[in-house]
């Protein structure tokens, strides 16, 4: 039978593998020069996921070794599944603070996320924070550990706080379950992907095993006013 996957929540839901981050440089660089950088990376994003889907496609057991000449500035990011190409810009490639989804690339301009850990709700325990000039959104952090620790997904998101009109919305149930209610608490985790600040987006994730074993991912990007969810890896 299928997975049900239910978000209690009002949150689109996408699929991300690879990112190019573009932003606004000072002092000015070459135009010419980095406009061919830039065609540079998408060929070499373009043939890495060409050999991805290759294996996606012949399944279990399939591998590829491949070889690439690529620019300066490409970042893999384990915790992400991503591969991340950033430069910096004295022209608009992109419009400041947006995102394109192009042939399976992802176009971000703009790094002003942070993403860290504080205590946010005053309760003395440290939390998981992910901010950009839009919002700011508090998460429970979940210490990982052996065995691992009980977790309800009721409880992840603590609040998002909308800055434009300084409206703080205050979770009561951030429940996500697959297949029944019941796999919304179990054992696992939660982290941020990557701790850091000015970056393109920020990634928070959920391990969660229950019923059901799965991941669970929050994305927040440059100049975004809403937050991404996805369900992955249901086993």
């Amino acid at each position: 039978m299928d997975n049900l996957i239910g978000i209690v929540l009002l949150f689109a839901i996408s699929m991300i593998a690879i990112v190019i981050v573009l932003s606004s440089a000072i002092p000015a660089v070459n135009s010419a020069t980095k406009s061919s950088e830039i065609k540079s990376a998408e060929t070499a994003m373009r043939f890495i996921k060409n050999a991805v889907d290759d294996v996606i496609k012949e399944g279990a057991g399939s591998s590829r070794t491949i070889s690439l000449v690529a620019p300066t500035g490409f970042e893999t990011i384990p915790e992400e599944n991503s591969i991340v190409y950033s430069t910096q810009v004295d022209f608009e490639v992109l419009q400041y603070l947006s995102r394109k989804y192009v042939g399976g690339i992802l176009y971000i301009s703009g790094n002003n996320v942070n993403c860290f850990e504080t205590g946010e709700n005053g309760d003395g325990s440290t939390d998981i924070v992910i901010e950009n000039n839009m919002l700011r959104a508090a998460f429970s952090k979940t210490v990982k550990t052996t065995p691992l620790q009980p977790i309800n997904t009721k409880n992840a998101i603590i609040s998002v706080k909308e800055k434009s009109g300084n409206i703080t919305i205050n979770f009561v149930n951030t429940s996500v379950y697959v297949n029944n209610f019941s796999s919304s608490a179990g054992t696992g985790y939660s982290e941020i992907s990557k701790l850091g600040r000015n970056m393109p987006f920020c990634q928070v994730h959920f391990f969660i095993n229950s019923t059901a074993t799965y991941d669970l991912y929050y994305k927040l990007y440059s100049g975004a006013d809403f937050i991404v969810a996805e369900v992955k890896n249901i086993r």
